[in-house]
């Protein structure tokens, strides 16, 4: 079955009437459209923030099953490394962690029953404790996380169907890897919006989501372009990092880059250039790397600091045959 396609630019899916043809097709997300409607939707839903408090979510109001810790074990042949269940050695499962006291786990952990499992995996009968009777197939970081933090239990969705050898492999990278970021520019009203109900600082909003500060003031900033950039942003018409350069110039000066067409560069963009070397990417500031590093950590310190166009061209120096 071919990957559906993207909208056409400059055409809406207006939801009107059918000629005949029945009712229309409900939308199952935001249309794409030339320069899209981004700059209005921000509008909507930050002036939609509400400052009530958010209540506490009991495992009663869950919409899945839920289970005490004991119950589940890791899939013994998970892929995995030890160290990106340690919250002490992966700094992104550590900032998972800062969000539970508040919100506890978001989403559900994917089970199959043990005894599914011991049909297709007999050798591994015995490798479990008597209360185990869930393994888990995806979500294993999220119950390392649990058990660090003492939560008294997990939302699950079971599917023994997953117990199978290959089943259990597939699932995982299906789902790590159809996984689609937010569109910035929304996120960033999110992110608007919630600062409105809780009056908090940027900085304290981010230490409590568990990102980083400068992720959350990159993510507003995209809210100072103009909306024909917005709209470019959530189309994917132009790359975040050149967004920003473009974000902290004045209106005025942003529709005049507008009015000059592509690429859409910044005054003194081509200043960057360095037509004698012929390379036109150059680290901003010096980086530094942690002694005892993961590849995890380092990899956080590149994407901090480089654009992603710096980190694409490393990673073809990189995987490159190496030269004589």
């Amino acid at each position: 079955m071919p990957a559906p396609k993207r909208p056409p630019k400059g055409r809406r899916n207006t939801g009107g009437q059918g000629g005949g043809h029945g009712a229309a097709a409900p939308p199952v997300g935001l249309n794409s459209s030339n320069f899209s409607d981004t700059s209005v939707i921000v509008q909507s839903v930050i002036a939609s923030a509400q400052t009530e408090p958010v209540s506490t979510v009991s495992s009663r109001d869950l919409e899945v099953s839920w289970g005490e810790l004991k119950e589940f074990a890791h899939r013994p042949d998970n892929p995995r490394w030890e160290r990106e269940y340690d919250p002490e050695q992966d700094p992104e499962l550590a900032a998972l962690g800062e969000t539970l006291n508040e919100y506890n786990i978001l989403q559900a952990v994917t089970v199959t029953s043990i005894e599914a499992w011991y049909e297709h995996h007999p050798e591994d009968q015995g490798k479990f404790g008597p209360d185990v009777d869930k393994i888990v197939i995806m979500g294993n970081r999220r119950l390392a996380i649990a058990r660090h933090r003492g939560l008294e239990g997990l939302p699950f969705f079971r599917n023994d169907k997953l117990a199978h050898p290959r089943a259990a492999r597939e699932a995982p990278i299906i789902e790590n890897y159809h996984r689609k970021p937010t569109d910035p520019i929304r996120e960033g009203a999110e992110m608007v919006a919630v600062l409105e109900m809780t009056g908090e600082s940027r900085r304290a909003f981010a230490e409590r989501m568990g990102i980083s500060h400068t992720q959350v003031n990159q993510r507003i900033q995209l809210l100072d372009l103009i909306p024909e950039f917005q709209g470019m942003v959530s189309d994917l018409g132009l790359p975040v990092q050149k967004a920003l350069k473009l974000a902290v110039l004045d209106h005025d000066t942003q529709r005049a880059i507008l009015e000059q067409g592509p690429p859409y560069s910044p005054p003194g963009a081509e200043d960057e250039q360095d037509d004698d070397s012929g390379k036109t990417l150059s680290t901003p500031s010096a980086l530094t790397i942690k002694r005892r590093s993961t590849p995890s950590d380092v990899a956080g310190v590149l994407r901090a600091k480089l654009s992603p166009e710096f980190v694409d061209e490393v990673l073809k120096l990189l995987t490159a045959p190496p030269q004589d």
